[in-house]
């Protein structure tokens, strides 16, 4: 169900807007923010004025799971963790046309179902991690795996954005 989910046009925003989701939301230690290859969304963030903490990278996440097992291409993204989780098949079809298609219908409805099923991989991973002693009940617990990889991905992601590609 999409009641919970929001598709921000973050260029139209006001300062006053951009400050209220990145004070009260992603800034907010209480609130566990699940991406999948956060890097590349907390970049985004950054670029449009926000801050981010508490992260939760359901593909980082992957891959602790799957380590050290032969995977094919396109294992850890997206769409084949979606598929194994939760039998679902996103459709990555507009991806690459997004910057060119503005805010249509269409890519609305792509942005929503992207994140449509995070929480549920994340339930299902995160479950798994616990079980295996990769992680707590914090998922940022730096003395686990999984506290130490969504930590990592913050620095790794400032290192990229100021000019170190990794």
């Amino acid at each position: 169900d999409f009641e919970n989910q929001f598709v921000i046009d973050f260029p139209t925003l006001s300062k006053l807007e951009v400050s209220i989701i990145s004070d009260k939301i992603l800034a907010n230690s209480n609130i566990v923010k699940i991406f999948h290859n956060a890097k590349f969304d907390i970049q985004f963030l950054w670029f449009h004025g926000m801050n981010i903490c508490n992260v939760y990278d359901t593909m980082l996440a992957e891959c602790i799971l799957n380590a050290g097992k032969e995977t094919e291409d396109g294992f850890y993204g997206l769409k084949s963790t979606c598929l194994r989780y939760c039998n679902y098949e996103l459709d990555k079809e507009i991806r690459g046309i997004i910057h060119r298609e503005g805010l249509s219908t269409r890519v609305i409805f792509y942005a929503a179902e992207d994140v449509k099923y995070l929480s549920k991989i994340k339930e299902v991973q995160h479950s798994k991690l616990i079980e295996l002693e990769l992680a707590k009940k914090d998922c940022q617990d730096i003395h686990t795996i999984l506290g130490l990889e969504n930590n990592a991905v913050l620095a790794f992601a400032e290192m990229e954005y100021n000019g170190m590609r990794l």
